[in-house]
């Protein structure tokens, strides 16, 4: 997978297929989009191009409602996207500037020009733009493709963040198609929600999927022993 910053030094992209979104946790609803993106880029006769996630940080959430809590830092969505197999992942730096622009000019700027977008997936009731004004009738109408993957059982980022606060690793597991990744390099993102303070199983794939037991506080991060990669499996 290849990393970009921003729009403004892409590599000259063929005959994209793209999914836009903050993939908070790239979870299994997610997974199921990018595969499908995946194959419309790669084994579809009329595509044959390539496939692209243009995604946010900060979350667009944080800037425009000011929450803060986070599945999944920046690194760690970075590895779980690269995980899926798309070729590209375009890292848009989020504003309130940049929450401003219309979808006409989004979709003739970014998605056109520069991504060479000729199908756009996404979600369950996904919109774009200003306002939430841009849909898929729209970029039809502008001559990209579109297809709707609707909600994969009612996972969302929502219904994750909820279980983890809960404790319920197991169920957030499920939601996520894995155990929960916790990387703890610095510098830390003290956005990164963990479940309540304990001891749980953690699976450690820097050390061949060993599986202990670690306390799950927010000293973790400050620990000279701490397991550079984990994943939370539950009590």
């Amino acid at each position: 997978m290849q990393i970009h910053y921003g729009f403004d030094n892409l590599p000259h992209l063929r005959r994209t297929a793209v999914a836009v979104g903050s993939f908070d946790g790239v979870h299994r609803g997610h997974r199921l989009l990018i595969d499908r993106l995946n194959e419309i880029a790669h084994n579809d006769p009329s595509a044959d191009g390539e496939s692209v996630v243009v995604t946010f940080d900060p979350h667009p959430r944080f800037v425009l409602r000011g929450e803060n809590r986070l599945l999944s830092t920046l690194p760690e969505k970075l590895e779980l996207l690269a995980e899926t197999g798309v070729d590209h992942t375009v890292v848009v730096r989020f504003t309130p500037e940049f929450s401003r622009i219309d979808s006409e000019t989004f979709t003739q700027d970014y998605l056109k020009k520069r991504l060479k977008a000729e199908t756009v997936l996404s979600g369950e009731g996904h919109h774009f733009g200003h306002n939430r004004s841009g849909s898929a009738a729209m970029l039809e109408r502008d001559g990209i493709r579109t297809a709707n993957l609707g909600r994969y059982e009612n996972i969302s980022s929502t219904s994750i963040r909820a279980a983890i606060e809960a404790g319920d690793m197991e169920t957030a597991a499920y939601m996520l198609g894995g155990p929960y990744l916790v990387l703890t390099e610095p510098p830390h993102d003290p956005t990164k929600l963990l479940p309540p303070e304990g001891e749980y199983r953690v699976l450690l794939p820097d050390e061949g999927g060993a599986e202990r037991l670690v306390r799950i506080d927010r000293s973790l991060f400050d620990r000279p022993d701490r397991p550079r990669r984990l994943r939370i499996l539950g009590k």
